[in-house]
C-alpha cells in the first residue's frame, strides 16, 4: 500500500487586497481589544487532505486543467463558533460564486479519492480567531456593514505537503483550465 500524506490546497489573495485585509483586521482588534493581527491571508479549499503520494500530482493536474477560472466576491463577515469563542471570517454572499468554490473543493476530494472526511464545506479567509464568545456578535454587528467587497480570481491553488509535526512545505502551484497559445505574449514566450 502507498504510503498516505497530508496536504493543504489554498487560494492566496492578491497583495492589494491582503493588504486591505491586515489592515481591516489591524482595526477591528484594536477597536474589540482582542490583541490579535495577521499578516498572510489565503481561502482554504482543503487543510487535511489525507491521499496517497501515488499519483497525486498527476490526477489533481488533469482534473484542474478542465476547471475553468473564475471570480468570487468576498462581501460577507460570518463566524464558526467553537469552545472557547468562534473565529470570525470573510466569504461571498453569491450562491453561484460559492457553488464554483464548492464544486472545486469536492471535486479535489473525488478526484485524488481522499480519505479525508467529507465535511461540510465553507469557503472562507479567516480573519481572526479565538474570538471570546460576548464578543463575536458584538463584533458582526459593528463590523459586518463596513466591509468593503471585493474580487478574487480563482485561477491557481497552492498546495503543500506536512513533511513532520511542525512543518509543511511548497509542493507546488496548479493552475485551473488549459492555457491557450493566445494567452501568451511573443516575449513570454522566448526562453
Amino acid at each position: 500500500m502507498a504510503r498516505e500524506n497530508l496536504y493543504s490546497i489554498i487560494i492566496e489573495i492578491p497583495k492589494k487586497e491582503n493588504n486591505y485585509l491586515k489592515e481591516i483586521t489591524e482595526k477591528i482588534s484594536k477597536i474589540m481589544d482582542l490583541n490579535e493581527t495577521r499578516n498572510e491571508f489565503h481561502l482554504t479549499i482543503e487543510s487535511t487532505l489525507c491521499c496517497s503520494d501515488n499519483g497525486f500530482r498527476f490526477n489533481l493536474n488533469n482534473w484542474l486543467e478542465t476547471q475553468s477560472p473564475f471570480q468570487l466576491t468576498l462581501n460577507k463577515l460570518d463566524r464558526f463558533e467553537n469552545q472557547k469563542g468562534g473565529i470570525i471570517y470573510l466569504t461571498t454572499k453569491n450562491l453561484d460564486e460559492k457553488n464554483k468554490i464548492c464544486d472545486l473543493h469536492y471535486g479535489i476530494h473525488e478526484t485524488i479519492k481522499s480519505r479525508s472526511s467529507k465535511k461540510h464545506f465553507v469557503p472562507h479567509i479567516t480573519l481572526l480567531s479565538d474570538v471570546p464568545r460576548e464578543k463575536i456578535k458584538k463584533l458582526e454587528d459593528r463590523f459586518s456593514e463596513n466591509i468593503k467587497p471585493f474580487k478574487i480570481t480563482v485561477s491557481e491553488v497552492l498546495v503543500n505537503k506536512k513533511i513532520d509535526n511542525y512543518n509543511w512545505k511548497n509542493f507546488g502551484r496548479f493552475s485551473l483550465g488549459k492555457y491557450d497559445l493566445d494567452d501568451f505574449t511573443e516575449s513570454s514566450l522566448l526562453l
